[in-house]
Formats: structure tokens, sequence, C-alpha cells
């Protein structure tokens, strides 16, 4: 039989399990008090409260490409000052502080030779220099930690965004153009970021690219441009060589030039472009207008000539498609040297280029203007002019007639965007049509992306060196738009001095470098850019408009796709 549990066992027991039951709902409690602070309060602190720094040094708001994605910001850095008066005057304590900061002890102990209440002796050290510093411990050393400004992109966009000094403050690039605009408060850094219009997944793309063909076609270099024709936002710039922002370039070192704003170029036959929709502009050529391209045209003592000759009549549209010098300078000479300069200066190619960068150059203008400039310029030489300028004003030539400035900022979409109109709709919708049959049966056919109605023009520009030009050393270029159906962006592709290898065919033309690298381009950056493909009555379309030769060819082509895919394994 069961013995009875004491009642004072029982009375102990309850209180023992009243203990317990108290405990964890005072820790339950506590844990949903936190909860909610954490939830609530902390995050609409979060929201209103600026990030704390410290006081020392210039603080920066973070720099975002369009999509929010850093290119700059700010972290926290140690450093190492000292109260001079309070360093004991010692050789073997300059020779400790100098081990430790891998500094002459001579320096150390100039630095530390004043009257000074504080003096840097190191602005940034790593975390085991701090812990040998503080195991020396000498009297008057102090650490005190700083904003450093950081570039988590590397080289990516090291042209654009600049760097800072050892102060934080703008020394290049947009850091120097916004200093003001991108410093905060002193110990405050603003938590609205200041947004670029690159896109960063672009502007990688576009420079692997460019690296590629660099590379592939054994090019000294190369510059290239992405922007939106309808809003001057520049989507990518890139120029090779390049160097990282993270680490200080001398003025001097040649990868801090920036072929896309700093250098000044003839730019060849992509120039024929905007010669011709100047002219289909101002009525002085029609496209069934016929010219003589059948020998050399004789302008005083100069000849102009063609690499390779008609040797006939021409139309508009063939003189546009072959490239013809012959042929464009005589469209211009109708024009004349007033209305050549009206239109240059109309499209921005006479002056300097807007960009929020600091060394922008200015075009490089002939001083005399006689008939063989107005020749020579229609086709792209002699006039010399930055890639920026000469992009900006193609853009407007393909988006409708309207010039808008470029930009490195991301505008509002729901603002309206300035500009000013250089030509109709109706040239703009011509010159449209003859850039993308140049790459359906034209000099751009490698240029070439399915689905996507690319339309350009090339250009092999002799490269001038010291004053003076030399023979097969060439500027190869490629100027295009897509989709030509209606035209977003436009891209400009520039090889300095691609070399006639095996991969080009033995040949130095753009057509055969330059055209195909933008190709890659193109067909990289239009999924990232949200580029629907063309409808392929859409294109039918504009070929049905084509000339019979390039309905053939484009059937031949279409055919020959057909053939390879009906045998393709499945």
């Amino acid at each position: 039989m069961r013995q009875p549990v004491p009642l004072d066992s029982v009375a102990l027991g309850r209180r023992r399990i009243g203990v317990v039951v108290a405990a964890f709902g005072l820790l339950f409690a506590t844990l949903a008090f936190r909860l909610v602070d954490i939830t609530q309060f902390a995050a609409k602190e979060e929201r209103t409260t600026a990030l704390v720094l410290p006081k020392d040094g210039i603080s920066r708001r973070d720099v975002v490409d369009r999509r929010g994605i850093p290119v700059a910001t700010d972290v926290i850095v140690s450093g190492v000052g000292a109260d001079p008066r309070e360093v004991p005057k010692d050789p073997e304590v300059y020779r400790s502080l100098g081990a430790v900061l891998e500094r002459d002890p001579r320096v150390i102990a100039r630095l530390l030779d004043t009257d000074r209440h504080f003096i840097w002796l190191e602005r940034r050290i790593t975390p085991r220099q701090q812990a040998d510093l503080l195991r020396l411990g000498i009297p008057g050393i102090e650490f005190r930690d700083q904003p450093r400004r950081v570039y988590p992109q590397a080289n990516l966009v090291a042209h654009l965004i600049g760097q800072t000094g050892i102060d934080n403050n703008g020394l290049s690039g947009l850091e120097l153009v916004f200093d003001k605009t991108i410093r905060t408060e002193a110990g405050m850094r603003d938590r609205e970021p200041f947004a670029l219009s690159i896109d960063l997944r672009v502007q990688q793309a576009l420079r692997e690219e460019l690296a590629a063909a660099i590379r592939t076609y054994e090019a000294a270099a190369g510059n290239a441009i992405i922007m939106d024709v309808h809003t001057g936002e520049l989507l990518a710039m890139v120029s090779l060589p390049d160097f990282d922002a993270n680490h200080p370039v001398s003025p001097d070192d040649v990868r801090r030039f920036n072929r896309n704003t700093e250098g000044v170029y003839e730019v060849g036959s992509l120039f024929k472009s905007l010669t011709l929709a100047t002219l289909l502009d101002a009525g002085v050529v029609r496209m069934d207008d016929m010219w003589d391209v059948r020998e050399r045209l004789k302008i005083g003592r100069r000849s102009i000539g063609d690499a390779h000759m008609l040797k006939r009549w021409a139309s508009t549209t063939d003189v546009f498609l072959n490239s013809s010098n012959i042929g464009t300078a005589r469209m211009a000479l109708a024009g004349g040297r007033e209305l050549q300069h009206h239109y240059l200066e109309k499209l921005g190619l006479l002056e300097k280029p807007q960009l929020e960068l600091p060394g922008v150059s200015s075009p490089l203008v002939p001083k005399r203007w006689p008939d063989i400039t107005v020749a020579v310029v229609s086709y792209g030489h002699t006039l010399a002019v930055t890639p920026l300028g000469f992009l900006n004003a193609f853009a407007a030539v393909v988006n409708g007639g309207i010039l808008r400035p470029a930009t490195l900022l991301q505008r509002d979409p729901e603002q309206p965007v300035p500009g000013e109109r250089v030509i109709s709709q109706a040239a703009s919708d011509q010159i449209r049509e003859l850039l993308w049959l140049n790459v359906v049966g034209g000099g751009g056919t490698k240029a070439r992306v399915p689905g996507m109605m690319v339309g350009g023009k090339t250009g092999t520009a002799d490269k001038p060196v010291n004053g003076r030009y030399v023979k097969g050393v060439v500027i190869s270029s490629f100027v295009a738009a897509f989709p030509m159906n209606a035209p977003r962006y436009a891209v400009l592709v520039m090889l300095d001095n691609p070399t006639a290898n095996e991969a080009s065919m033995g040949f130095r033309y753009a057509s055969w470098n330059a055209a195909p690298a933008t190709g890659r381009v193109i067909a990289r950056v239009a999924p990232l850019l949200g580029v629907p493909l063309v409808p392929q009555e859409v294109e039918d379309g504009f070929l049905a408009k084509a000339p019979p030769e390039i309905q053939q060819k484009e059937l031949k082509r279409r055919g020959k796709e057909a053939q390879i895919a009906a045998f393709a394994p499945y």
C-alpha cells in the first residue's frame, strides 16, 4: 500500500514549480520585448539616423550604379599619431616605431621633432601593426579611426569614378567633379547614395569584349562606349589599358588616359553617316541621285581615291554601302563649306562635348576651310573629335534627329530630357535604313546579330604619329545602333592599330576586327538591357525597300542558314 506524501513535501514541490514557471515567464517576456525592440524601434531608428563616423577625416556618400551596386564607399580604418611632447626623445623609440611602421627611424625622428600637440605617423595601419604598437607601450602614441575611400569594382570604372587623396578629398574623375556633393557633414555619412547612369553588368561585358578584341587582333589599346540614344545616359564607357582605383597612379601614367574623353581622333568613314544624314536633311542629296565615282576626284593639286574603285556611276545607297570617299566628297561639295560647318556646329562637333568628367578634350578643327577640307572632312579626316563627341552626334541622327547632352548621372525617367532638333525625322529614318543595309549587305556584315536588327558603319582611319601619317598604322572603328526599327542604344568600338593577323584574315580594315567585336558586344548586352528580339516580319518590311542585290544576298544567306539548321544534329 502506497504511503501518503507529506503535506510539507507537496507544498515544497508546488513552490519549486511556481519558481520555474515564473523564471520561464520572465525569460519569454524578455525575449518578446527584445524582438519587438529589434523589429520596430531599432528599424525605425535605422531608417532615420545617419551612420556616425569618426570626426577625423572627410566622409563621403556611397556612389552606386543605376541598379544600386556600390562603385565607391567609405570604410573605417585605423591610423596612428602622436603627441610629440610626450614621446620620449630616444633613438631606440624611433627604431621601434620605424620597425613596426616600416619607415626610416630618421623620418620618425624628424616628424616628432615639433611642439605640435598631434602629428600623424601613418594614416592607415593594419590590425597587426596596431597590436605591435600597443605592445611597445610608448607614451604619447594615439590611435584614431577615420574613413577611407575604397572602390569595390577596382579597374572596372576607374576612369569614371577617379580617386581620392589620403585626406579623402576628390582628386580625379567624378570624385573630383562632384567633391562637394559627395562629401557629407563631419562625422556623418548620408544614406542617400549618389547614382550613376552606368550599369555595371553592361560595363563588365563591354570591358571583357573589348579586352578580348585587343588580344585577338593584337591592338595597342582600345576604347568603347554604350549610350542610350534617347536620354544621353552612358550605360558603359571603357578605355584600355586601365588601372585599379584603389591604388595611387601617377598623373603621367599612360593607364590614366581616358581615350573616350581625352583622346581626339580622325574617325574615318564613321563620319560618312553624319555627312549623309545632314545632306539628306538639307535636301542637297536624295536617295536616287547618281554620283560619278569612275575615277579619282581632283581638287587643286590633291586627289581623292577609294580603297576599292567602283569605276562607275553609283547611287547614293551604293556610295554609302561601298564607303566611297569619292562619292561622299562629291556630295559634300554639292552642299558647300557653309552648310557643312553649320551642321557640324549643330551636332556639337566643333566644341568640347559636355560630360561630368575633368579633362574632356576639345576637337582639333581646321583653321582654314577650302574645298579640299570640305571633301576630306566629309569622310572623317582633318577634323579630329573625341569618341564621346562623335557618338553623341551619331545618337542624334539615329534617334529621330534630337541632340541631347551625354551624362554619367542617372536621369529621372519621369522627367523629359532637354534636347535640340538637328535633323528631321525623315532624314533620320533614311540614315537608319542605310545603316541597317550596311550590316545586312555592306561593309558591316560581321556586326550582324540575329533578331536584333543592328545598323552601323565601319571606319579605318590613318593614324598620325608625331604629326605625320604612317603607312599601315590605323584606328579601326565601328559605330552601331540597335534595334534599327526603333533605336534605343548606340555603341562605338575603337581599336588602336590592330594587326593584320590570322584572326582578321590578314586585313586591318574595321570590317574584319571592330565590326565583329561590336557584334559580340551587342549580342551580350542586349539581353542585359532587356531589348526584345525584332519579329521577322518587321525585318522583312525593311528588306522589301532594299535594293534588289541586297535582297538577293539576304535571301541567299537565310537559305544557307536554313540548310545548316536542317543538317544540324539534334
